[in-house]
């Protein structure tokens, strides 16, 4: 192999290399978007914290608010808003009606917490048709707290019995605030209190109560994703006894999706982050117990499942996010590319050994056409011209793969046509 065909190899690689980082394996946006709930939610306090976390390697994250779970997703699916990720209530959608979405994992969980005013009611309510006839916020339309209080009054009476309730759409700081005005007996919310302090303090208030749902083990099996999350005594407030007694309600966890195609190193570094912020111990989570990627709502993003099987790659383990980056990208081409050039390289004299045979054979059958045509007696200027030209083959014809003997036979045949036309 001479330095010419070292020169092309070399091009060759270099040329497949850049190809393939630039459209195969691209680097990571310097900005992405995540659509979250409203500024009282818990998905908005996550994001920021996933914001803050990103940030830190130089990619600029915004948090986007919205109306809930609906807004989200239609901001996600919208090419024009460049939202990349969506926090949504686990099991609210089905994959069919969203195929080009996928899940990256549970965030966390998320219980029901019906909160109500003491004195709306003769004895605390413990089933769902106990606050028929009562005012009642549900949350911002299409919200956590709204969409599962459709399910449980699917479940629990027939939607013309809650037609005489008040429903009202409020966000949870003026669902809160008219509680306590009594302008409502009930606020129905689905957040981490724990993270939620206008929550915290309405748990912790002695005249608001706790719906201690007493059928919650009857409807994991009828709301998808939906489990049994029981609160023991004083929870909220050892001093106060808050709640006066253990209290069992459901909860579903709230999950992160996204557009399928998200780049694999936005992915990995969501996880990384959401791994160390969402897997502390809370009041209603064990350590370690989220992120998980059980019971998604679509289809397990490729990235996501490999991570959660063998966790992140050794590059992320040791090196800052960007040299881990820009190490993967090259591996991934480099492994299919020197997959293809070492049988190549291997291959590359027999190859060019082959090739140059059948131009030689070309110009040899040529020169027996030459021949013919000389002892058949045609026209002699036309047969030097043709001559000419092979003899011109000959010359730019690099044999450097054969012995001498066959250079020099070459030769010596030309000469000899060329003798028979003198």
């Amino acid at each position: 192999m001479n330095h010419k065909h070292i020169l092309i190899i070399t091009i060759g690689f270099l040329v497949s290399l850049v190809m393939g980082l630039s459209f195969i394996v691209p680097a990571p946006p310097k900005s992405i978007k995540i659509a979250a709930g409203d500024e009282y939610s818990s998905s908005f306090v996550t994001a920021n914290k996933i914001k803050n976390e990103v940030e830190k390697t130089g990619i600029t994250v915004e948090v986007v608010t919205s109306a809930g779970n609906l807004e989200n997703l239609e901001l996600l699916k919208n090419p024009k808003s460049n939202v990349s990720l969506a926090i949504i209530q686990s099991g609210t959608f089905k994959q069919a009606e969203h195929p080009n979405l996928e899940s990256i994992a549970n965030l966390y969980l998320t219980p029901l917490l019906a909160i109500y005013r003491k004195d709306a009611f003769q004895e605390p309510p413990e089933k769902m048709p106990d606050f028929i006839g009562k005012r009642i916020s549900i949350g911002v339309e299409e919200g956590n707290a709204s969409l599962l209080f459709q399910q449980l009054t699917k479940y629990s009476a027939t939607s013309s019995d809650f037609e005489t309730s008040q429903k009202k759409n409020w966000d949870l700081g003026k669902s809160l605030a008219a509680l306590d005005k009594k302008d409502l007996d009930v606020v129905f919310v689905v957040e981490r209190p724990d993270e939620e302090e206008w929550v915290l303090e309405a748990l912790r208030n002695p005249n608001f109560g706790i719906f201690n749902m007493i059928k919650a083990y009857a409807y994991p099996s009828r709301i998808k994703t939906s489990k049994v999350v029981e609160i023991p005594r004083a929870t909220f407030s050892v001093q106060n006894n808050i709640p006066p007694k253990d209290t069992k309600t459901i909860g579903v966890s709230a999950e992160l999706v996204a557009q399928k195609g998200i780049n694999p190193a936005i992915t990995g570094l969501i996880l990384d982050v959401i791994s160390k912020t969402q897997s502390n111990r809370s009041i209603f989570q064990k350590e370690n117990e989220y992120p998980n990627d059980r019971e998604l709502t679509f289809s397990q993003n490729e990235d996501s499942d490999r991570y959660f099987r063998n966790g992140p790659s050794f590059l992320n383990k040791y090196l800052p996010f960007w040299v881990a980056v820009w190490g993967d990208r090259i591996l991934k081409i480099m492994i299919p590319i020197l997959a293809i050039l070492i049988p190549v390289i291997k291959f590359y004299p027999q190859i060019i050994e082959f090739t140059t045979k059948q131009k030689l054979h070309a110009i040899y059958k040529e020169l027996h056409r030459i021949e013919y045509d000389v002892e058949m007696h045609k026209d002699k200027q036309t047969l030097k011209e043709r001559l000419i030209a092979v003899e011109m083959k000959a010359t730019s014809l690099h044999l450097p793969e054969l012995d001498t003997k066959s250079i020099y036979d070459l030769r010596a045949n030309i000469q000899f046509v060329k003798d028979q036309l003198l």
